[in-house]
């Protein structure tokens, strides 16, 4: 895994001009082979937490509160309802996946803008994924139900 996740250091999400298929399946072997949860737990969130750690220029941290609902819910958000996700495995890296993608084109689409949100000195903005991620915060609070 290190070696892995090692090779992958160098890449940034805003200048990925797509996800390819090699980058496919270091996330997907980094997914089945990282053993972070219980075998019977779901590791979605648990993985993207890790790899943003891990590689935070790259990977996104999802969440139960926010993410998940901005991309499974429509809003306006209602905290009573669950977001509706299979937990098997395998449906559980499309959904890492499916929202890596979104990240990824979105932080390519609007880069120049968001590199100018940088500061490394920052709790909230240490890098594209984090501030994109804040931005998803953001709405899903100012649209949710009360």
């Amino acid at each position: 895994n290190n070696e892995i996740i090692q090779g992958l250091t160098k890449l940034r999400i805003e200048k990925l001009k797509e996800t390819d298929n090699q980058l496919k399946e270091k996330i997907d072997f980094l997914f089945n082979n990282l053993q972070l949860v219980a075998e019977n737990k779901p590791p979605l969130v648990t993985f993207s937490k890790t790899m943003h750690f891990f590689l935070p220029n790259l990977f996104m941290p999802i969440d139960r509160k926010f993410t998940l609902p901005f991309f499974y819910r429509k809003a306006p958000f209602n905290p009573k309802n669950h977001v509706p996700f299979s937990k098997d495995h395998q449906s559980q890296i499309q959904i890492f996946c499916d929202i890596f993608e979104q990240f990824r084109q979105f932080a390519n689409k609007h880069r120049s803008s968001l590199e100018t949100q940088i500061n490394p000195n920052s709790r909230w903005n240490r890098n594209i994924p984090k501030i994109i991620d804040n931005i998803i915060i953001a709405y899903v609070i100012n649209n949710t139900i009360k």
